[in-house]
């Protein structure tokens, strides 16, 4: 699910920030909500403005987007936090996007794919068939793509499509092509055809 969370950024250029950078001062309570969301709970470091080493042991809360300091402050420390996060989405929201493909795939009879164990795609999609997902989800959440190309393939879609139908006129070119799909580039501009070179 990973490889197809990954690929799917790419083609919606939602990049990692690493500019992530918040400041509060403890009053009372020792928890504090970031700035932005889409946080990624494992970049987190947060330290004192005296001291300047990330040595606060803290818990993160994905939902809430807050941290909670677990060492002891003193009303006024200054507490610095700096983060990596997503602009644009979380990763929940992609995983209901590629989840949404799953059903295009299946209804098109492509194949049926599912979640099982955690975030493992049952069966396993070949590398073609992750760029295949994820071109399908990009469709779902923004379906003013104008069209896809790789070296063997190019698709362009008039403005009258529908998302459904550019859906199955992608599963139908895949099909058709033995699954060329190469890697999704991570320079796109969503708004031109989509190109997927090697």
């Amino acid at each position: 699910m990973q490889n197809v969370i990954e690929k799917l950024r790419n083609l919606l250029a939602d990049n990692l920030s690493t500019n992530g950078y918040d400041v509060f001062e403890y009053t009372i309570t020792k928890s504090f909500k970031l700035t932005e969301s889409n946080v990624e709970g494992d970049t987190i470091e947060i330290h004192l403005q005296a001291t300047g080493d990330p040595t606060l042991t803290y818990t993160f809360d994905d939902v809430t987007n807050k941290v909670a300091i677990i060492d002891s402050l003193v009303s006024g420390d200054v507490i610095i936090v700096t983060y990596s996060y997503f602009s644009k989405y979380s990763e929940t929201e992609l995983t209901g996007w590629i989840n949404a493909a799953f059903v295009y795939l299946s209804t098109e009879k492509y194949e049926d794919y599912t979640v099982v164990s955690g975030d493992t795609i049952s069966p396993e999609p070949t590398l073609a068939e992750q760029n295949l997902i994820a071109l399908i989800a990009s469709i779902l959440i923004k379906p003013n793509i104008s069209g896809y190309r790789t070296p063997e393939i190019t698709i362009t879609f008039n403005d009258k499509m529908s998302r459904e139908d550019k859906i199955s006129r992608v599963i139908n070119q895949f099909s058709k092509s033995a699954g060329v799909f190469n890697y999704l580039s991570i320079d796109l501009n969503y708004l031109d055809i989509v190109e997927l070179d090697e």
